[in-house]
């Protein structure tokens, strides 16, 4: 190795290191770069060869890669066909006087291409900026992968009376079954488009009202989908104050249409158990009425029974043995 500062592959172990540069080739000017960038607070890991740097990277949590001319390219293909790699910034140097150099550079897709010889100040500006890069890649990688696990569309529009979306994530396609690419700057349809006519003034007002309170909105809806369908949706978002003074509403929009539907099932359930017990509470007191010494109409049929005699009708049949004796007797 080139210098105290140059660290050889497995020399130790870097993986909770920030910081690191893996340094590819510069067989002439290894320890010079070594020198510059470990005097900026990185920790350098040289290897001789794209097939080295590849094994370090796996073993080794480095951010950024500088690499030659010669490794430069390959590794650059190598390390683009690996999608844990994708957040890593390639630096490849190619000397000023050779545009095949800097053209192989390009072509090979390298985030960056620094001439030889170089300046240490422009070196460590390079590295830093990729290391920056490196930084915004991971997180832009994180939080993609975080909106695709989400069960629902999650989007950022201006706050008009078209929604217009400034991005719109792809599930948008499985709630509305238009593609997100419709949406985007209004370009197909606007999303203010799709939800149902009769809900549009009362979205448009909660939304509203709730920006201007300064507060998150939670509200559900109809929206008109491609095939013709209505779906529920739950729509969740905020007002964000952009910097050049552009209002934005942040959000996410869930297919609630399973959730609806259960919840009306269950009502219907719940009014038709509510009606049988009606009718069983009308039932009891209907029966009620007919039992000895309560009141009311079932009560009346002696009486009936009574003024039958008094009409002529044929009595009972006690009453006629009894009428007959008297008679008997008289």
């Amino acid at each position: 190795m080139l210098g105290s500062d140059l660290h050889s592959v497995g020399s130790r172990d870097l993986r909770d290191e920030a910081g690191t540069v893996v340094l590819v080739g510069f067989d002439e000017v290894a320890a010079t770069a070594s020198a510059v960038l470990a005097g900026s607070g990185l920790s350098v890991v040289h290897v001789p060869a794209a097939g080295d740097a590849l094994r370090a990277l796996v073993d080794r949590r480095a951010e950024v890669v500088l690499a030659d001319a010669k490794a430069g390219p390959e590794l650059t293909r190598a390390l683009r066909a690996r999608p844990e790699h994708a957040a890593t910034h390639i630096v490849v140097c190619a000397a000023l006087g050779s545009p095949h150099e800097v053209r192989a550079a390009v072509d090979s897709g390298a985030d960056d291409v620094l001439g030889i010889p170089f300046e240490p100040e422009v070196l460590v500006a390079r590295v830093t900026a990729g290391f920056r890069a490196a930084q915004w890649r991971a997180s832009e990688a994180r939080l993609r992968s975080l909106v695709e696990n989400i069960p629902g569309a999650v989007y950022r529009c201006a706050c008009d009376a078209d929604w217009t979306m400034q991005w719109i994530s792809d599930e948008i396609g499985t709630i509305s079954g238009f593609p997100a690419s419709d949406f985007v700057d209004s370009s197909v349809r606007s999303f203010a488009s799709v939800i149902h006519p009769d809900d549009r003034e009362q979205v448009e007002r909660n939304v509203t009202e709730a920006v201007d309170a300064a507060r998150p909105f939670s509200l559900e809806y109809r929206i008109c989908r491609a095939d013709g369908e209505t779906r529920w949706v739950l729509e969740r978002g905020q007002a964000q104050d952009a910097a050049d003074g552009k209002r934005w509403l942040d959000g996410a929009i869930f297919d609630i249409t399973a959730r609806r539907a259960a919840e009306e099932a269950l009502r219907g359930r719940q009014g038709r158990r509510s009606a049988i017990g009606r009718g069983a509470r009308v039932a009891r007191t209907t029966r009620g009425r007919g039992r000895p010494g309560t009141s009311g109409h079932r009560a009346q049929p002696p009486r009936r029974r009574t003024a039958a005699i008094r009409l002529g009708r044929s009595p009972p049949a006690g009453l006629a043995r009894v009428a007959r004796l008297a008679r008997r007797g008289r």
